[in-house]
């Protein structure tokens, strides 16, 4: 599947979920024309953690007006996202806590742990890491493929939009075993999504570090694509990064899945108009050796997959705590309980 020919942005001042002009924003950049009575749509929002975090997870809300537009549509709707990494969280507590399970239960649509779901192993290139990659067998099922990702820094990545949102179509506890040939994953699940949709609320976008643990900043903008390189680029260039200094985005623009400029992208207004402040990454000296991990398969599988890596997680977390594990035991506290566990995605 080739890259949209006419790829198209939008963007409005967003404050609240309002579906009308929710539904304006997918009708301008062609969403309707491809999704009507019937079409098996696949929804994939971003739970990279088991309750809401703004600015981390795709809101409760939002994900109900797109439901709700999907449905009135005639859509026949799946929800799907991939297990959480290293198994750090239950992803039906994820569910239930962005109110997927109350709309499931609402108006029938199916809710999908891809970890649960049946795959085939694809080749996406000479790295060790691409050989072979669990892919859900569900994307040959869709017709239309709606992502819904959040507007974040993150600490190996730089930015986490509509590409990195795909990360979590590889439907595998330890899908950090292939973090060093993400830019060839990526590039190679873009094709396999027929007409794309991005549907990203900013109201809340995440500074700093990310992907969870940031600093959650007021954005105040809703963001709509129809094509997933373009809308990275566009978003990338919002946030004050060069798009091209991204390696997965430069990787989808060396495979023609992306415009190399914003000339090659429609868009309805000035995206500075919509910059909340200029991003900013602020890598710690854990995300360091993180990212040394992330690009080097034989170090991430010792620090992640070896009797060595457990040992040194549990030095680790002895002196610094394990963020994850606390802001889980936190919040089941309140009542919500978790499963919890050493990293994520």
């Amino acid at each position: 599947m080739q890259r949209c020919r006419l790829p198209k942005v939008y963007l409005r001042k967003w404050d609240r979920v309002d579906k009308d002009a929710l539904s304006e924003a997918i009708r301008w950049c062609g969403g309707w024309d491809r999704i009507g009575r019937g079409t098996r749509v696949l929804l994939k929002p971003n739970l990279s953690f088991p309750y809401y975090k703004p600015g981390v997870t795709t809101p409760a809300d939002v994900l109900r007006a797109v439901t709700e537009l999907l449905l009135d549509r005639g859509a026949l709707l799946t929800v799907c996202e991939g297990c959480a990494g290293l198994d750090a969280y239950s992803m039906q507590d994820a569910f239930q806590a962005h109110g997927l399970l109350a709309l499931r239960d609402e108006y029938g649509i199916k809710v999908v742990d891809l970890c649960s779901a049946a795959v085939t192993r694809r080749s996406f290139g000479r790295k060790a890491a691409a050989r072979s990659v669990p892919v859900p067998d569900i994307l040959q099922e869709t017709d239309a493929f709606v992502t819904m990702p959040l507007v974040k820094v993150h600490a190996m990545t730089t930015v986490s939009l509509a590409l990195k949102n795909l990360w979590g179509l590889v439907p595998d506890k330890k899908r950090l075993l292939y973090h060093s040939a993400l830019e060839d994953i990526l590039a190679g699940l873009v094709p396999l999504l027929p007409n794309p949709l991005v549907v990203c609320d900013a109201r809340t976008v995440l500074d700093e570090q990310g992907p969870v643990f940031g600093t959650a900043r007021p954005g105040g903008f809703l963001a709509v694509g129809n094509d997933l390189g373009a809308f990275d680029f566009a978003l990338a260039t919002l946030m004050g990064f060069d798009p091209m200094r991204i390696g997965h985005i430069r990787a989808a623009v060396r495979a023609g899945l992306a415009p190399d400029s914003l000339a090659g992208i429609t868009l309805n207004a000035d995206l500075l108009e919509f910059r909340p402040f200029v991003f900013r990454l602020k890598r710690t000296w854990q995300n360091y050796i993180a990212l040394a991990g992330f690009r080097n398969r034989r170090l991430c599988v010792l620090l992640y997959d070896s009797p060595v890596g457990a040992l040194l997680h549990r030095l680790l977390y002895a002196v610094k705590g394990n963020p994850l594990r606390e802001a889980v035991a936190t919040k089941a506290l309140h009542g919500t309980v978790a499963k919890t566990g050493e990293g994520w995605s």
